[in-house]
């Protein structure tokens, strides 16, 4: 199967994960949810590769030793809490959201487990790029309007907690879906146009958000979306292939939204 095959393939998906979104007019998080059937769906009979790869592309078992299940367990005390805090007051979809997000912690586990060494570097990598570019463009224009932002402990601390309820989060939704799944389907090793791939790749995932977009925005999505999801989605991708561990694009992602979220707080 040839690489534009796999690229066609992966734009339905989207496109049809989309138009499910605007069909049930679906919140966030229930857009979000959606999604993980639909990946699961993906990789096993479009991918033909076990859900293990999504997390850790060479895997070939997944399994966690005891350092591992301590890892896990420790992941999920943010989203344990926010499951039982939300659980009250919820409606399914967020219900949904929180339950998937403890499945998530298992992924982080997993791959902090197998973080080589060529993975902590190009972590490292991501968060120079596009983790400074995606902070920078959360943290300036409220500088610009505010002029300043309270630097308080009561700040830094949503701010971490945020960043630890969103990892697991991206370890079953939007970041395993666009790198975990979809990345490793057009982009193999043997393919030649890996920064056009990714480049592609990353304007889909800006117009992924249009179904969550308020009405009154859409039109300046269709152009502003794709523009910075490629500027923070290349990195992710190349630093993804480069790396093999859904950690690295997952840690920055969550940090750039743990940073958005302390911004809007």
């Amino acid at each position: 199967m040839g690489q534009t095959t796999r690229f066609s393939q992966a734009a339905l998906f989207v496109a049809g994960w989309m138009a499910l979104g605007w069909c049930f007019h679906l919140d966030a998080y229930a857009y979000l949810v959606l999604g993980i059937p639909l990946c699961i769906l993906f990789q096993l009979y479009v991918c033909r590769k076990p859900l293990s790869n999504c997390w850790v592309r060479d895997a070939t078992t997944l399994r966690l030793d005891a350092v591992g299940i301590a890892i896990a367990l420790a992941f999920l005390i943010v989203p344990v809490w926010f499951l039982v805090r939300e659980w009250s007051g919820a409606n399914w979809s967020v219900r949904l959201y929180f339950l998937a997000s403890l499945v998530g912690a298992v992924g982080v586990a997993f791959a902090l487990r197998n973080l080589t060494a060529t993975a902590a570097r190009s972590l490292l990598l991501c968060l120079a790029t596009a983790g400074v570019l995606g902070c920078a463009m959360m943290l300036l224009p409220a500088i610009a309007q505010h002029h300043a932002l309270p630097h308080t402990l009561e700040r830094a601390r949503f701010t971490l907690v945020q960043f630890l309820e969103l990892l697991p989060v991206c370890f079953v939704m939007e970041e395993v879906a666009f790198r975990g799944v979809l990345d490793s389907h057009i982009q193999h090793p043997q393919d030649s146009r890996r920064w056009l791939s990714a480049i592609l790749l990353s304007a889909m995932w800006g117009w992924w958000h249009l179904p969550i977009t308020p009405a009154s925005a859409l039109g300046a999505g269709i152009i502003v979306f794709p523009i910075v999801h490629v500027m923070i989605g290349v990195p992710f991708s190349l630093c993804w292939r480069r790396s093999g561990n859904l950690f690295v694009p997952a840690t920055v992602h969550a940090l750039i939204d743990a940073v958005r979220n302390t911004v809007l707080y």
